[in-house]
């Protein structure tokens, strides 16, 4: 399945992530270890792409990264409650301030 086929059909992150855990689930003695490797390594990849929520601290006064625990903090330098980081710096996880 090349690319365009995949935006035909819809692709997201979640259904690439089920395809990738069913191919892991089903493997077999025949299949070569750095492909399931690869597998491996491309659906921990798309977990990050998938966007989660921030946690807070248990002062309030920072945000943390649901993955990793690094604080998102609003009051300091360039960031400001108008600016909300699309990703952690420390990991790369997608956040949704939603």
């Amino acid at each position: 399945m090349d690319f365009l086929q995949m935006r035909r059909i819809n692709m997201t992150y979640e259904k690439t992530l089920k395809r990738l855990d069913y191919f892991l689930k089903h493997v077999d003695d025949t299949i070569p270890a750095d492909v399931v490797n690869m597998a491996v390594d491309c659906a921990v990849a798309i977990e990050y792409l998938i966007p989660k929520k921030p946690l807070r601290d248990n002062l309030d006064k920072a945000y943390l990264c649901p993955t990793c625990d690094s604080s998102f903090t609003f009051w300091r330098g360039y960031q400001t409650f108008e600016h909300k980081p699309n990703y952690c710096d420390a990991c790369g996880q997608a956040i949704d301030w939603s």
